[in-house]
């Protein structure tokens, strides 16, 4: 089977399946019940800051939608004894997790992309600018998260294992810096400059900052945790 082969019936997976409806449903639901709430504060707020607090809650949304959407992607087929499909067959292990991670990105990346009226809500002047960055962060970070938890599905064939791993995995990552604050230098600047939440996130796209080195981060977080799943399940093949 191609990488196209593999992308097509994986996102028909998520079309036919509960869990990619319950997901997108419920962040879909979610992410508006908390702009709503953003907006009730009756403390004034001017456009940026009910920006960067939408960005910063939906981006926490979004992570996790990721880790719960990839939970299952080589787990499920390994409990269900399916991946002997592809062990069977001249299909390369690269190509099973690239075109498994390429159907959940593209899945996720439209669910997002469904909450983009969300901010145009917004009474007032707003910058266009920090919409669209913030989007691009979400992504990159629901892109992340889609990686560590391919990672953890590679790990482990029943698929609440591969969950917690993926989210232990994301909780290390996202408090690296508040974690090495105590830290003597450059053990603390080590930590700031590795997370992934806090630093290149909350401070970053969240308020319409995206810098070049922010996404080669994110860039080389999918790329190892992609490589990593890619070497777990060749390890595995030879069991």
């Amino acid at each position: 089977m191609t990488i196209s082969t593999i992308f097509r019936r994986e996102l028909t997976t998520y079309l036919r399946s509960p869990i990619g409806y319950i997901v997108a449903a419920l962040l879909l639901f979610i992410d508006g019940v908390l702009f709503q709430w953003i907006l009730s504060s009756p403390k004034p707020r001017v456009s940026a800051e009910v920006l960067r607090l939408y960005f910063a809650w939906t981006g926490g949304l979004v992570l996790v939608a990721g880790l719960v959407l990839s939970a299952r992607l080589i787990a499920d087929e390994r409990s269900k004894k399916t991946i002997v499909l592809y062990r069977t067959s001249p299909t390369k292990d690269w190509q099973v997790v690239i075109g498994k991670y390429l159907a959940s990105l593209f899945f996720l990346t439209c669910v997002v992309l469904l909450t983009l009226y969300i901010p145009l809500l917004i009474d007032g002047k707003f910058s266009t600018g920090q919409i669209v960055i913030g989007y691009t962060g979400m992504i990159l970070l629901g892109a992340v998260s889609l990686a560590i938890g391919m990672f953890a599905s590679a790990l482990s064939p029943n698929i609440l294992i591969a969950l917690f791993l993926s989210v232990a995995i994301c909780v290390i990552l996202c408090l690296l810096h508040p974690m090495s604050q105590n830290l003597n230098p450059p053990l603390n600047d080590v930590g700031a400059m590795l997370d992934m939440w806090w630093v290149r996130y909350e401070l970053g796209t969240a308020q319409g900052i995206l810098s070049l080195s922010n996404v080669i981060y994110y860039v080389s977080l999918i790329y190892l945790f992609l490589l990593l799943a890619t070497k777990t399940l060749e390890a595995k093949r030879w069991r």
